[in-house]
């Protein structure tokens, strides 16, 4: 009955900090590749032509375990290769590990971030923009008017993309 419920590991402040920060970093990286991989999907949807390819092509990666997929990726860039090679001669080994971590996570979790905003694209943001367009919008304008109606679906995501990879 003595025994704490919670370990006492747990309840460390620097260790929960360390995970949020690295889900952070991962949500940042992830950022770009899961906006372009937007672009790319809400046009598939929109024309209809590869549509179902394109959602199987994007549940795949959340399918794979995220260690499965850094162990490709370690296998690629780890030790045995010529980067981790000259990482191991350079002392930075931690530093090839922790990169490689954040790139496995990244190409895990892109579907996470390209999902909401590819929905918000199909579904009318992507008018407003071509409406402007022909309005004589600039492309400051524009890319305002994206941000304006995109922004909580990028705030979903990428809290998406935090919560699972911090879980």
């Amino acid at each position: 009955l003595d025994a704490p419920v919670i370990a006492p590991e747990l309840l460390d402040a620097s260790a929960l900090v360390r995970t949020l920060l690295w889900s952070l970093a991962v949500a940042v990286v992830t950022t770009p590749i899961g906006l372009l991989a937007a672009h790319c999907l809400a046009g598939v949807l929109r024309s209809g032509r590869g549509a179902r390819l394109a959602v199987a092509l994007c549940v795949v990666p959340l399918c794979v375990p995220g260690y499965a997929v850094f162990w490709c990726w370690w296998q690629a860039f780890g030790p045995g290769s010529t980067i981790g090679g000259v990482a191991l001669q350079q002392g930075s080994a931690v530093l090839l590990r922790e990169g490689v971590l954040l790139l496995a996570l990244a190409c895990w979790s892109w579907p996470l971030l390209a999902w909401p905003i590819a929905l918000t694209r199909c579904h009318g943001s992507e008018a407003g923009v071509a409406l402007a367009a022909l309005d004589g919008a600039t492309r400051r304008q524009r890319l305002a008017l994206r941000w304006r109606s995109e922004r909580w679906a990028l705030l979903l995501g990428v809290g998406l993309v935090v919560f699972l990879t911090a879980g």
